[in-house]
């Protein structure tokens, strides 16, 4: 089983459930980027029925940490709606990647344009 797929997971399920709504759009996406990783469906399905603990994120590359961010905001953005809750969770899982929570705004106010963030700019020291 691949430990850091299924954390991302855990964390991008606990995200789309974050303003108490589990829309199908953002299970839709959630079960994209599982595919994308060729994680089992099964075991994406018991992750979807319970409650995973967020784990340490500073190990990860500087690119899964980017991808890791970016597979969050698609999230919030896949059922088109952007709540305060949302935000909040993405901006806690900024800084435990090591970004200042401020650039969650920035990619999202350059959405879908989200390559021209300069994500080694957000960085904390």
């Amino acid at each position: 089983m691949d430990i850091v797929t299924r954390q991302k997971l855990i964390v991008l399920i606990q995200l789309a459930k974050a303003d108490h709504e589990f829309a199908p759009s953002e299970k839709r996406m959630i079960e994209q980027i599982a595919a994308r990783h060729n994680f089992p469906q099964n075991e994406l399905e018991e992750l979807m029925a319970g409650n995973g603990n967020i784990e340490s994120l500073g190990a990860l590359s500087p690119l899964k940490k980017r991808e890791y961010l970016v597979d969050c905001l698609h999230v919030i953005m896949a059922d088109g709606k952007i709540e305060a809750q949302e935000i909040t969770f993405a901006q806690n899982i900024a800084v435990k990647l090591g970004y200042h929570k401020d650039v969650v705004t920035e990619v999202l106010n350059k959405w879908p344009r989200i390559d021209d963030v300069d994500f080694n700019e957000w960085k904390l020291a």
